[in-house]
């Protein structure tokens, strides 16, 4: 796709997106690119900049919420848009930042130890070891949870209890982007379709994970939407 139909595309979406939200009678608060279209703008400058100036276009004041480290970020910049730096809780990284291809060996961390010591990690210090074994310098200001996974219930209720030991708080995302220059506490956002609707597998537990969430915190990331949203 040429960056201009990226833009259309992402234009597009937003739109409509936006108007199930306001019959929902609730605003978008960001937005997150997926899948294949998130990995491919996470290297790619002109389509990252195709849909950054898409949201700007449509509503500046929405969040982009983007790989940390990605062409994406930087697109968020220069455009002049709030953003935030996802991290993925699951997923392997390359020496580059980016994230280990599925079909590859090693791709997903099923550890849940080594998960949720990797995510403190990447919130306390900053970095994360690469499948290689480099030490990458990494952005955390949301974590990355699939509902769809087996054991994403209790790896949710794993992951909160850690950050409780290690004296983490979870934040709203409205306030902490407009203040992430000044440092603070880490965000945690949380991803879920409330409904369980026309989702991939798992739906009983995504609506089980998405009701934890909405318990503790204040803040959601729609991730895997219906198809008539994605």
């Amino acid at each position: 796709l040429s960056p201009v139909e990226v833009y259309n595309i992402t234009l597009c979406q937003l739109g409509s997106l936006s108007a199930f939200a306001k019959a929902q009678g609730v605003k978008m608060q960001h937005v997150k690119p997926h899948g294949a279209m998130y990995n491919m703008a996470a290297k790619d400058m002109e389509m990252s900049l195709a849909i950054a100036n898409a949201i700007r276009d449509f509503d500046s004041s929405l969040i982009l919420l983007a790989l940390s480290g990605s062409k994406m970020i930087e697109a968020a910049k220069q455009v002049g848009i709030k953003y935030a730096s996802e991290v993925f809780a699951d997923r392997a990284y390359e020496a580059d930042g980016s994230l280990r291809k599925r079909t590859l060996e090693g791709s997903m961390i099923t550890d849940e130890n080594e998960a949720i010591s990797r995510v403190i990690r990447m919130i306390k210090e900053g970095k994360v070891i690469a499948y290689t074994g480099e030490e990458v310098p990494i952005e955390a200001h949301s974590v990355c949870v699939h509902g769809d996974g087996e054991k994403a219930l209790d790896f949710v209720r794993a992951l909160n209890k850690a950050f409780a030991e290690n004296a983490l708080k979870n934040s709203g995302a409205w306030k902490k982007i407009n203040t992430f220059a000044n440092g603070g506490d880490t965000v945690l956002t949380r991803e879920f379709d409330e409904n369980g609707a026309g989702l991939s597998g798992g739906e009983n537990q995504k609506v089980s994970t998405a009701r934890l969430f909405a318990r503790d915190f204040d803040v959601a990331v729609l991730d895997e939407p219906s198809s008539a949203l994605d």
